[in-house]
């Protein structure tokens, strides 16, 4: 558990690190609003400027929210949480969760500043859902005042609850314009060759054996290999056989990078040709048997889209109101909010 929270705190360090921080405290504006419970519990004005990504400004509401979700998530997971504790290299859960927090923050800012590019708007398919959305959440609340007191528990108001709500269909509307072919956003089939190359992507169909079935399990690879080599329909023999080894079997096999397959895997699927039976390949965790396919450039555009977004989140450029972000506390924010919401 805590080398996962390591990793983690080494990639919010990097990305930190890429980052340029500056204080404008005497730009940004300390607000005016003194309602909700996230006023109550970090003396933070809910309407606060309390950064700007790439100039856009981000309130302390919209952060505020983001950093409470950081710190419940961490002590759902780390039992007896102490905020002020090390988590690695001199950061503590605390100054984690502050940075994580910032980290979405700029991924949303990132969202709008791209729709507002490309001109990248919901649908009204989106704009219904939304709606659906909201009313299951009066009916499950037993009305409209339930549902208000609720927004009022997680110390936001409903517009910025709304806005958040938005950004998870505003994402996939951008990954569709990404991914659709001739789009503004669509990178140039000279990119996507080259970053499948470099990535050493290859799609297959797979069939797999744990180690811990023994020599019956590799007898019965070597049988389907076999058989699968010499069948004239192969993808049908394949979904039989995946089907009997509890394997959900896609019409178009399975994409992988060289990284996530390892040097062995790697090899021996970049070398099959679409069509192309592996023999038996023997690893520490099992045994494998594949069917070279054509490269699966989907799932190729969909790790570009994750990279791009990445990258650009990276180079962000991040102004702080010195001030304020300097003073909040997260461990003392989070209890001061948990002790108000009881």
């Amino acid at each position: 558990m805590k080398k996962a929270w390591i990793r983690l705190a080494a990639s919010v360090v990097l990305s930190a690190l890429l980052v340029v921080g500056i204080s404008a405290s005497g730009i940004l504006t300390n607000g005016h609003r003194t309602d909700g419970l996230f006023y109550q519990a970090s003396g933070i004005r809910p309407d606060a400027e309390l950064l700007t990504v790439n100039g856009e400004t981000i309130d302390a509401e919209e952060y505020l929210y983001w950093l409470a979700y950081d710190c419940e998530y961490l002590t759902s997971y780390v039992p007896n949480l102490d905020f002020s504790a090390e988590l690695s290299n001199g950061m503590t859960y605390g100054s984690y969760a502050k940075a994580d927090a910032v980290e979405t923050v700029k991924l949303y800012a990132l969202l709008r500043q791209w729709a507002k590019q490309y001109n990248v708007s919901l649908t009204e398919e989106d704009e219904a859902r939304l709606q659906q959305q909201r009313q299951q959440y009066v009916t499950y609340y037993g009305g409209e005042e339930g549902y208000q007191q609720q927004l009022q528990l997680l110390g936001i108001s409903e517009d910025t609850f709304d806005s958040i709500n938005r950004m998870y269909l505003l994402y996939a509307r951008i990954h569709d314009l990404y991914t659709a072919d001739g789009s503004a956003m669509h990178p140039t089939q000279e990119a996507i060759d080259a970053f499948a190359q470099e990535k050493g992507y290859v799609t297959v169909k797979l069939l797999y054996w744990p180690a811990s079935g023994g020599e019956n399990s590799q007898a019965q690879a070597e049988d389907f290999a076999a058989r699968l080599s010499t069948a004239e329909d192969k993808d049908t023999l394949y979904a039989e056989m995946a089907q009997q080894l509890g394997i959900e079997a896609g019409d178009t096999g399975r994409t992988f990078s060289a990284e996530t397959l390892g040097d062995t895997l790697s090899a021996a699927f970049s070398a099959l040709e679409p069509g192309q039976v592996s023999d038996v390949i023997a690893t520490d965790e099992g045994w494998y048997v594949a069917i070279g396919q054509t490269l699966d450039e989907s799932s190729v555009l969909d790790e570009m889209f994750t990279e791009t977004v990445t990258q650009a989140r990276s180079e962000l450029t991040v102004e702080y109101n010195q001030g304020l972000y300097d003073k909040l506390d997260a461990g003392d924010f989070y209890s001061r909010l948990t002790a108000r919401q009881s």
